[in-house]
């Protein structure tokens, strides 16, 4: 067989287009399927080294094109094939200096990387806080059955066990409640209909939509923000004379019969106080509405597709007004008894700074916070608009509750939040005049910005448990603001410039490289509240900022984040055929 098709595959690896939606990872299926390319192929780059289209999508950040070769079917990307110079895509990863791979780490690993791969790198300062934090997950991973959970389409659960910082009680009851779920006949004749309560801020968001990538796929993933709707018609639809329309999740589900989907109710409790333009309630329209489809798995199309696809006289058949949404996950998040978890945890002081992930944790927590208190108070609230929604807490399989973080998972947050502060200022400085197109204007850019863990562990100490990461957000702009005034007053002109590539231009008409600026945030040894900026690797600092070490630290690293290391080679173009990559690739 012919290297091209090897070759276009590493190439489109580079670029990430064939991952950006639905569409486009399906043809990536189809190419790699039809065209016989072995996912594991090594292609040798311009550099001569040989790279496997994994190891290509790592050199160039693409974490959605990673995902889907890791889940390849019959065959997919090995996470821990070792290359002919030794590395791995891993390792590739956390070397990497021109991109923050923090995130692709976390793929990996959650998609069956070995971290005993990174046991060499333990004292290197490239395997930074949150890579570390990841690694150490990995290697306490549930054991399951691979060749079962494929049978089932459930390799994706692999991922959602990192899925989110911290809350590993929550994420081991809603893994097993998808499981017996998807396993079981009698389950599977209803949606798994979850709710995820506690304080804003501790990553329920975050949770439901990586769960949905990892499962079902970004492009089977609904959000609907329940503060917005103002009648079951916005969610259901409505028929009316020889008018109709249809609602959010009726047309989704409609658009996505017979495959696994998730509809995410963001704060649930605000459709608890809806009202028309005439004062009357709406409240107990709109959850009535799910006591039917909670219960037996249907829910019959009122809208326009259900009438024939006109919204006029059609009679529709009854395949086309009921719609199967057996195949749903619901996942409601509430901050409904926020104040009474975060008491729970305050009366437990026993808890700050202990994990809470084993089979007795979770019974515990069932029993004493969400059976005694969590569950009355949700009973309360529905029965406080109508006491006919009770019915609506019997049809809800599982309560789980998001819990306060522990000093580490504190730090990690706040080490995510300035990688992604950080990440928009990699882009280049846009003026006003410049934007076109809805581009924002962004003063300060083509900047590679690193920092030292202990500028997370200073914004960590910020965190509130009734804000969760909202709290050290602020902290994160504070440090991040001397950056912008900084580049407005030229400072950085002296900086080691680093040359990149520069994604999604055409080769044809664009640069292949940009040069970015590299800087250093760190807190200097004599002041524990301050940040600096330097224009080189800071020195190691001594002395601990503030905080006391966790009570399960992570390995010790010295300074927290990347050294230069290598030039990935550089490659970017348009086109969707072998033909269209370009000379050297």
């Amino acid at each position: 067989m012919s290297n091209d098709p090897l070759r276009k595959l590493c190439f489109e690896a580079s670029l990430g287009r064939w991952a950006k939606n639905d569409a486009g990872r399906q043809e990536l299926r189809e190419y790699v399927r039809t065209r016989e390319v072995d996912p594991n192929g090594l292609y040798r780059m311009q550099d001569g080294k040989e790279r496997t289209p994994l190891s290509v999508a790592v050199m160039h950040n693409q974490v959605a094109f990673a995902r889907v070769l890791l889940s390849l079917e019959p065959r997919a990307a090995d996470p821990n094939l070792v290359l002919p110079d030794g590395e791995t895509a891993l390792t590739l990863a956390v070397k990497h200096e021109h991109h923050d791979c923090t995130e692709m780490v976390r793929v990996l690993l959650a998609r069956g990387a070995d971290p005993a791969q990174l046991d060499p790198l333990v004292d290197d300062a490239r395997l930074n806080y949150t890579m570390r934090y990841w690694k150490k997950r990995a290697h306490e991973r549930a054991p399951f059955d691979e060749q079962l959970l494929k049978a089932f389409a459930l390799d994706g659960l692999r991922e959602v066990e990192f899925s989110v910082v911290g809350e590993e009680a929550a994420t081991k009851q809603i893994m097993d409640s998808i499981i017996h779920w998807r396993g079981q006949p009698a389950a599977r004749e209803k949606p798994l209909v979850l709710w995820i309560v506690g304080a804003p801020g501790h990553g329920k968001t975050v949770f439901s939509r990586n769960l949905a990538k990892a499962l079902v796929g970004e492009d089977h993933f609904q959000f609907v923000a329940m503060g917005g709707v103002k009648s079951d018609k916005d969610l259901f639809g409505f028929q009316w004379a020889n008018q109709g329309d249809d609602g959010i999740i009726t047309a989704f589900l409609a658009k996505h019969q017979q495959q696994y989907t998730v509809v995410m109710l963001d704060e649930i409790e605000k459709a608890g106080d809806v009202t028309d333009e005439g004062g009357h309630g709406r409240s107990k329209a709109i959850f009535k509405s799910f006591l039917a489809p909670w219960q037996e798995g249907k829910l019959q199309n009122k809208g326009k597709q259900g009438r024939g696809g006109s919204g006029g006289n059609l009679k529709a058949s009854d395949s086309e007004r009921n719609i199967d949404c057996s195949k749903c996950i619901f996942i409601c998040t509430t901050n409904l008894t926020q104040e009474d978890i975060i008491q729970f945890w305050r009366d437990n002081a026993q808890l700050e700074g202990r994990r809470l992930k084993s089979g007795a944790d979770v019974r515990w927590l069932h029993k004493e916070l969400v059976k005694k208190t969590i569950e009355p108070k949700i009973f309360d609230f529905f029965r406080s608009i109508d006491g006919e929604l009770q019915a609506l807490v019997r049809r809800i399989d599982k309560i789980v509750p998001f819990l306060p973080l522990v000093h580490e998972e504190q730090v990690v947050v706040a080490d995510m939040e300035l990688r992604k502060y950080f990440n928009d200022y990699r882009k280049p400085p846009v003026t006003p005049g410049e934007a076109k197109d809805g581009e924002e204007s962004r003063l300060a850019g083509n900047l590679l910005i690193r920092h030292t863990e202990d500028v997370a562990k200073l914004c960590r100490c910020d965190y509130d448990m009734m804000q969760g990461a909202s709290s050290m957000q602020k902290k994160v702009r504070d440090v991040t603001e001397p950056v912008t005034t900084s580049y407005i007053s030229r400072k950085f002109d002296e900086a080691e410039e680093v040359e990149v590539p520069a994604p999604g231009r055409d080769t044809a008409s664009g640069p292949k490289t940009v040069k970015l600026r590299k800087i250093w945030l760190y807190v200097p040894e004599d002041d524990d509240e301050l940040v600096e900026i330097k224009l080189s690797q800071p020195p190691l600092r001594k002395k601990a900022v503030k905080a006391t070490a966790a009570t399960e630290p992570i390995e010790a690293n010295p300074s927290g984040d990347v050294i230069p290391h290598g030039t990935p080679h550089a490659a970017a173009a348009s086109g969707s055929h072998d033909d269209d990559v370009p000379e050297g690739f």
